[in-house]
């Protein structure tokens, strides 16, 4: 699915209590005058997948207020991004994204996973004012494994608050690579690459190699060349090619 150039609002979604899912779809130039220039999302589970956020911006006449650049999701019960794009989508507070999780009830699901997914280019709405945070996350605990962070014009990769009584850790398991120093989203140098560019082919941008969406390319001096955390490796990558499976407790190289 392409979705591109919706003026006003992102694609919007209140899914109340249900799950979500967007897969092989591509969000590209839309604007929000509130929140969520991409997808606007209230309730439910979200799953996204296999998709590209691109160039997706929220603007206001407040552009010290605008919140996620690609995503805003309100009272979600649980977040799972996997295997995804996101490049030069635009908000003050979330550049890439914005999450507030529910906390009602006794099942609530505060897990914001994030595997396998590179974020590049994300900026501030204000030109020349870098972003508060490229990620913004209220009441949710973050999952991590094989994530790129580069070239994102933010004072820093992720914010958390918590509610009262909340125990907030962030959680690395490995493979995530940063061109920062900055270990706001809980990324651990013994087991991540930080203040490590992972040299993606920038000069060539998005290309298609095949598949729903296109992706950048690794230059061979890449760092993150098999260093990804292979137990959190999708069975399938981002444009839809089964990983091999090692024979060992069934990793899989990515």
């Amino acid at each position: 699915h392409r979705f591109t150039n919706s003026p006003e609002n992102g694609i919007e979604l209140v899914t109340l209590p249900s799950e979500f899912y967007i897969e092989n779809s591509q969000l590209i130039n839309n604007i929000s005058s509130f929140a969520g220039g991409g997808l606007y999302s209230e309730y439910g589970h979200a799953f996204i997948s296999r998709s590209l956020f691109e160039h997706n911006q929220v603007t206001s006449f407040y552009p010290d207020n605008t919140k996620g650049g690609a995503i805003y999701s309100h009272r979600i019960n649980g977040f799972q991004t996997t295997n995804s794009t996101f490049v030069n989508n635009s908000a003050t507070y979330g550049a890439a994204i914005h999450s507030s999780m529910n906390t009602l009830g006794d099942d609530y699901d505060s897990n914001f996973k994030l595997f396998n997914n590179s974020f590049t280019e994300n900026h501030g709405s204000t030109l020349g004012k870098p972003s508060i945070n490229l990620l913004q996350l209220i009441y949710a605990d973050i999952f991590s494994a094989n994530n790129i962070f580069t070239n994102n014009d933010v004072s820093r990769n992720c914010y958390f608050k918590a509610s009262t009584g909340q125990n907030l850790k962030p959680t690395s398991y490995g493979g995530n690579i940063s061109d920062s120093d900055d270990v706001s989203c809980g990324f651990d140098p013994k087991i991540d690459l930080i203040h490590t560019d992972p040299h993606l082919d920038l000069d060539k941008g998005l290309i298609d190699v095949g598949g729903q969406t296109k992706v950048f390319a690794l230059k061979p001096t890449s760092p993150a060349i098999n260093f990804a955390n292979p137990y959190y490796c999708p069975l399938d990558d981002q444009i839809g090619t089964q990983r091999f499976t090692l024979k060992i407790n069934e990793a899989r190289l990515c």
